[in-house]
């Protein structure tokens, strides 16, 4: 028996049916300004800013809004017919974002050397402390699980050239939320009134 297709494979076999042009834009790690939710990777940010969150072993790829936002325009009329692309920046390990924080900060958040099984013990007991003291926990299981010594490098190269894109580089997307998070109270007072007059409030375009 032929397994079940997915909700995807069904847009894109409507796509195909109807002769619509489909363009596949993959993100990696979004940041910058605009993210009302907090989702997760932002909330990495917010975490460090806050001085609850440690950096680990592995590494990211990080990619500013914007450029996510620029890669889906483009593709409205670049690109080719059933293409995927992956809209991504700079390849960088979480330890040197945790020293870029402190460049721009001046507090370096806290890193965690432990390998990738203590890491997971260490989340899974941490999540049910805090549950039991009616906490968030500093880092959840299923976090530690995607991203312990995991490294999330891609290379951009072929959608950057595809659709004349010049994604932002780490420094200003990681400023760039920064910005956005003190603007929008999601840092400590103490945090927020040292750094505020560093980080201006984005200018939305």
């Amino acid at each position: 028996m032929a397994p079940a297709s997915t909700g995807a494979e069904n847009i894109f076999q409507a796509a195909r049916d109807q002769g619509v042009k489909r363009v596949v834009i993959c993100p990696s790690m979004v940041l910058g300004p605009g993210d009302y939710r907090v989702t997760p990777f932002t909330q990495l940010v917010r975490d460090w800013l806050n001085g609850s969150g440690q950096t680990y072993k592995g590494g990211l790829n990080l990619v500013h809004v914007e450029d996510v936002a620029a890669a889906h325009v483009a593709a409205l009329s670049k690109g080719d017919n059933g293409g995927r692309y992956i809209a991504g920046g700079e390849n960088i390990l979480v330890q040197d974002i945790g020293l870029l924080m402190k460049k721009l900060t001046g507090k370096k958040p806290l890193h965690m050397g432990l390998s990738r099984g203590p890491m997971l013990w260490s989340a899974k007991w941490g999540e049910h402390l805090s549950k039991m003291f009616g906490r968030n926990p500093p880092v959840t299981y299923d976090l530690v699980y995607e991203v312990s010594e995991r490294y999330a490098f891609y290379n951009a190269s072929n959608t950057n050239q595809t659709f004349g894109l010049t994604p932002k580089d780490t420094e200003t997307t990681l400023r760039e939320t920064i910005s956005w998070l003190i603007h929008q109270g999601q840092v400590k007072p103490a945090v927020a009134a040292r750094l505020k007059d560093q980080f201006p409030a984005p200018v939305r375009t």
